[in-house]
């Protein structure tokens, strides 16, 4: 599984967090803050997002990347050179949204099965109160 987000636990006073996930503009990464998207942040380096005022501690911190797909980075014309650099952009778009979209998958499946779990459960303990009322 890709590596396509990073999660960390704010402490009110770190104001900067790494994520190692590549990315094609800085428009690709997204930052949430308690499940909340959030602009008070700036890039400190490539890899390194720096907050204007610490998040809170306890807060849940996600950095991570939502490839835009609404229109491909290059486009080709009739009669035009297609140039190598142009097809490995696009294909690369497409390889970090499928990605992106494998992880939520993956994590969809999980949650579901933990709800199942949770659900299961809950009948039992039901069906117990019935049996003993």
């Amino acid at each position: 599984m890709a590596i396509t987000k990073s999660t960390y636990t704010g402490d009110g006073s770190t104001t900067l967090f790494t994520f190692s996930f590549p990315y094609l503009e800085e428009e690709d990464v997204t930052v949430q803050v308690d499940g909340s998207t959030v602009t008070n942040y700036s890039f400190a380096n490539s890899s390194t997002i720096s907050f204007n005022t610490a998040p809170a501690g306890g807060s849940t911190i996600v950095l991570f990347r939502n490839t835009g797909i609404d229109q491909v980075k290059s486009t080709f014309f009739s009669g035009s050179a297609i140039r190598a650099e142009d097809l490995n952009l696009n294909f690369t778009q497409t390889f970090y949204a499928t990605q992106e979209t494998d992880n939520e998958v993956v994590e969809a499946v999980s949650n579901s099965s933990t709800a199942l779990t949770t659900a299961n459960t809950a009948l039992s303990t039901a069906n117990t109160a019935d049996t003993n009322a």
